[in-house]
């Protein structure tokens, strides 16, 4: 049996998304958390939803966690800030913060910027900060 080796976590404005998956990133479920988005949460309470009800969710108490998406702003637990585009995988490794140290440490990773068709900054998080996981070589 594949055993779980993270929870990663696109937390966005209305809802939070999640998915156990194994070392090599393979998912092994996924749930929707449906109104649980930062728009929802009082300040300050980011850390206890996640370890109270998401955590518990999938019984990842002892895994470490990646988050990405509104989480990382200055709605959710921490602002990550952003990355400017192009970067690279290790640029966005490096880039991770840290919201919770130890054995099961969890990780916001930052958003991406360039500067759009316009000139005007353009930013994604969340889904978009996905394609990363999905692209990054085996």
């Amino acid at each position: 049996m594949t055993q779980p080796a993270f929870l990663a976590c696109d937390w966005g404005t209305t809802n939070l998304r999640a998915w156990l998956s194994t070392a090599d990133g393979a998912p092994l479920e996924s749930r929707d958390f449906a109104g649980l988005g930062v728009s929802r949460l009082a300040p300050g309470e980011a850390a206890r939803r996640f370890t109270d009800e998401v955590r518990p969710a999938f019984k990842a108490q002892n895994l470490p966690a990646v988050l990405c998406g509104m989480i990382g702003s200055d709605l959710g637990w921490r602002p990550a800030g952003y990355l400017p585009c192009p970067a690279n995988a290790e640029e966005l490794a490096a880039a991770l913060i840290t919201v919770e140290e130890g054995p099961n440490p969890v990780w916001i990773a930052p958003g991406l910027k360039s500067d759009g068709i316009a000139g005007a900054p353009d930013v994604m998080r969340g889904e978009e900060t996905q394609i990363w996981g999905a692209r990054l070589p085996d």
